[in-house]
């Protein structure tokens, strides 16, 4: 299609919307039901990972011209109500998922090829943007061939993410 440049990450809301992170134009598509494009949200950086919370508030990881995590309403506006004091925690954030109580995790970008972050693993935040902690990946879990890039949240708030280069997928418990 035309409408993207290298689509990255899609999320649909209970509206039946479907978001996609248009990494390569440094934007979020929205399109309905039958795939007609509804709107565009133009981004700091390239998006890289895309989740929504049952309002359908979009929340993106993005990459290269701005490091971070943005939180976007449903009508494409900056939400006023989110705000992370130092963005500089996140190495590289390459994915994002929301649990059933609304807090976000944010995958690590792990790639021993290019390093970004100091450890493998997810960071917790809350929809306010306030930082809750760290869940490391077990290091029986890591290899020199790692990249951990991709990741969603099941029913019961386990996460799992993809290693794309050992080609294994990783259980974690948010709990834990």
């Amino acid at each position: 299609s035309e409408l993207f440049l290298e689509p990255t990450d899609i999320a649909v809301g209970e509206s039946g919307n479907i978001y996609v992170a248009d990494y390569g134009n440094k934007r979020i598509q929205i399109l309905n039901t039958i795939g007609q494009l509804v709107q565009t949200i133009e981004l700091k950086g390239s998006p890289h990972g895309i989740t929504l919370d049952k309002n359908e508030n979009i929340y993106v990881t993005e990459w290269w011209d701005f490091i971070g995590i943005e939180k976007f309403t449903k009508t494409g506006e900056p939400a006023t109500d989110f705000q992370i004091e130092d963005q500089s925690v996140f190495g590289l954030p390459s994915d994002i998922a929301i649990d059933s109580d609304g807090i976000l995790y944010v995958l690590e970008h792990r790639n021993l090829d290019i390093d970004y972050g100091k450890d493998a693993g997810v960071h917790k935040i809350d929809t306010d943007g306030s930082y809750l902690g760290f869940l490391p990946l077990p290091d029986s879990s890591i290899d020199d061939e790692s990249k951990f890039t991709l990741m969603t949240i099941d029913h019961e708030d386990y996460l799992y993410i993809v290693d794309q280069k050992s080609q294994h997928i990783l259980l974690l418990d948010t709990i834990t």
